[in-house]
């Protein structure tokens, strides 16, 4: 992704679609990371559901804090989870999830927006105002902190419940959940550029298919159009690593994770220093084995989740006035870019996004389970492959560079551009992403279903 802050790792960030997106949605785990399967002859009711005084689920235990069943019990507001799903011990719903990820995907558009409206060669150009405007970078590690959080739950859940991970089962959903709105992103833009004669690079193009464009550096200015990919790249890098690291790695897989978290901070560390392997600054920002370990501190935010000993004490601990200050030190820091703010960050955000999955009925609990929020976090996966055609700067970002345009100059302008992103995303979502990913969860049927898709 093409950025004028080297810190902020890059100003194109993907929604990561759900990695719970084989059920729909955010869900909530069961709780506990490696147990005996659960099933008939197992400690449970031959259900699925543990036996009092054995494994605790969410919903038989009330004073688990956003758990099914006390949501439910609120009331069942629109904005919160399903009521058909908070009577089901066997769905998962993770509260708090959606309205992180329209968080997140608002955030992208106002850090891409920003080199179109205020950027160099644009109308309003505004240094200060585009300094500003660019910690808004921030949506990729809350991006990657969710689907680090929700894979991993969703992984361990499939652990209890089966006794073991099907990995054929769990590409089979990714599949259908990933690919077709992606494949079809990427085909629409090789179909503009060729009708608006702007060349793309075929190497952008293949390393965008084959899920490399994050190492792939490139010269050619139209590369703004294929940069954003690098955030889904890091993301399948993560998919590969995690289910074999579980299956392999069994009750010391926090232990691994954790250190593995560490490893790639520190070489982050060395690589900003040295600048070893990278040819520029952008492709610094883009790498996987620079930038993977977001999603690694957020899979190990999902072991709290399924500890009932770690559970009421974060909750006890992450108050209002705790994640205040937590995104007020996030804040300070990327501002004055202080060393190491990317692994502070990183490491920050899990606890923001537990502090409100653990409190999903008090006030902040509340906004993010606005219906409106929740509905622009579904679709955050198409808007994110979209919005980078409607927000094209004038000039390629830290260069002198025009940036040719693969579509006319209104829908760069406000309020069309917002418009036409919002249309070409809930085409994707209504008609290719939400219908396959159905059809994904029937060919390999899920071990918990979360909120309908």
């Amino acid at each position: 992704m093409l950025s004028s802050d080297p810190r902020d790792g890059g100003s194109a960030f993907g929604p990561f679609p759900d990695p719970a997106g084989e059920r729909g949605g955010a869900e909530w785990p069961a709780l506990t990371p490696f147990p005996e399967p659960l099933g008939p002859g197992a400690s449970g009711d031959g259900r699925g559901n543990p036996k009092r005084g054995g494994v605790v689920s969410p919903v038989q235990d009330s004073t688990v804090p956003g758990t099914p069943e006390t949501v439910a019990a609120g009331g069942g507001s629109s904005g919160g989870p399903p009521a058909s799903l908070a009577a089901t011990p066997l769905s998962s719903y993770i509260p708090t999830l959606d309205g992180w990820r329209a968080i997140a995907i608002l955030l992208v558009l106002v850090a891409h927006a920003r080199f179109r409206f205020v950027g160099p060669g644009s109308d309003h150009p505004s240094e200060w105002l585009e300094n500003l405007l660019s910690q808004a970078v921030v949506g990729v590690p809350i991006f990657f902190g969710i689907s680090g959080l929700l894979i991993c739950s969703r992984l361990l859940d499939e652990t209890r419940l089966a006794g073991s991970i099907s990995l054929r089962g769990f590409y089979t959903r990714r599949f259908f959940r990933i690919l077709p709105p992606y494949l079809l992103a990427i085909a629409a833009i090789v179909v503009m550029a060729h009708f608006s004669a702007v060349d793309i690079p075929g190497g952008d193009i293949a390393s965008s298919l084959f899920f490399y464009r994050n190492y792939w550096p490139t010269s050619a200015a139209s590369g703004w159009y294929t940069i954003h990919f690098w955030s889904l790249a890091v993301e399948e890098h993560f998919y590969l690593i995690l289910p074999g690291l579980l299956i392999l790695c069994g009750k010391r897989s926090l232990a691994v994770i954790l250190l593995l978290a560490g490893t790639i901070a520190l070489w982050r560390s060395i690589q900003s220093h040295t600048g070893i392997l990278s040819p520029g600054v952008r492709f610094l920002t883009y790498r996987t084995d620079i930038r993977i370990d977001g999603l690694l501190f957020g899979a190990a935010a999902a072991f709290v989740l399924v500890s009932p000993m770690w559970i009421p004490r974060f909750r006890r601990f992450l108050t209002a006035p705790v994640l205040v200050v937590c995104a007020l030190v996030l804040a300070a820091g990327m501002w004055r870019n202080v060393t190491g703010i990317d692994t502070i960050v990183a490491m920050i955000v899990p606890f923001i996004l537990l502090g409100t999955v653990l409190r999903p009925t008090e006030l902040f609990g509340l906004v993010l389970e606005w219906g409106p929020l929740r509905w622009i976090g579904r679709i955050s996966y198409s808007l994110y492959l979209w919005q980078q055609l409607f927000f094209a700067p004038v000039k390629v970002p830290m260069e002198t560079r025009a940036l040719p345009h693969l579509l006319p100059d209104w829908t760069q302008q406000l309020p069309w551009s917002l418009a036409c992103v919002f249309a070409c995303a809930i085409v994707s979502y209504y008609v290719l992403e939400r219908p396959l990913t159905r059809l994904g969860r029937r060919l390999a049927k899920p071990p918990t279903e979360g909120r309908p898709v």
